[in-house]
């Protein structure tokens, strides 16, 4: 009933960056909508929360991702998995 896919588009106005994420959530597990919404939510959120490096912020945010996912506590969606692609772009450089 619910797409499995799932996407964010965050722009970090005081950072000058851009934050997009896209997630697949693999739909003969249990929740792949709810997969990919976590993903995609989480990932975001947690970058604009961390500091350091973008790529050192980029690994706490799709580890704690995995996280989320991996150790809901709804019962019903144990076990769901999704796939993430995550980029950040600092606005006006010439790399992602």
């Amino acid at each position: 009933d619910k797409c499995g896919d799932a996407f964010v588009v965050r722009e970090l106005e005081e950072e000058n960056l851009i934050i997009l994420a896209v997630a697949d959530g693999v739909s003969s597990l249990p929740c792949d909508w709810l997969a990919s919404k976590t993903a995609c939510e989480t990932v975001v959120s947690v970058f604009t929360k961390t500091e350091g490096s973008i790529a050192d912020r980029m690994k706490t945010a799709a580890s704690k991702a995995n996280n989320a996912i991996k150790f809901t506590v709804n019962s019903s969606c144990k076990g769901m998995m999704t796939s993430l692609s995550l980029a950040v772009w600092e606005i006006g450089a010439d790399k992602i």
